[in-house]
């Protein structure tokens, strides 16, 4: 499976053909500023491809994407030098989602 959950500093986007169709508009635009160095919040999007695998799976997310999702938190975690996230003891994140 390739990578469905990007850093906004991650170079792997930049090989993606069609990154809004990927990653949406707004994941598509952070990801470019972030590898271009221009300040973006520490961040990461989930791609598109996760919603029709989540529908697919009777909305659910597989072992797999649950842990990269979890691995990119810990890194946001480090970038801001806060635990935005008890995984096991909160419900609400300490951080921003957008749709």
């Amino acid at each position: 499976m390739k990578k469905l959950i990007l850093n906004f500093k991650s170079k792997d986007s930049k090989k993606i053909k069609n990154p809004k169709n990927f990653l949406g508009g707004k994941g598509a635009n952070l990801s470019e500023m972030g590898r271009m160095g221009l300040p973006v919040p520490p961040g990461f999007t989930i791609s598109t491809k996760v919603c029709e695998l989540f529908y697919k799976d009777k909305k659910k997310l597989n072992k797999n994407l649950v842990n990269q999702i979890k691995t990119e938190l810990k890194i946001v975690e480090k970038d801001v030098k806060k635990k935005i996230w008890r995984f096991k003891k909160s419900i609400t994140p300490f951080c921003s989602i957008r749709s």
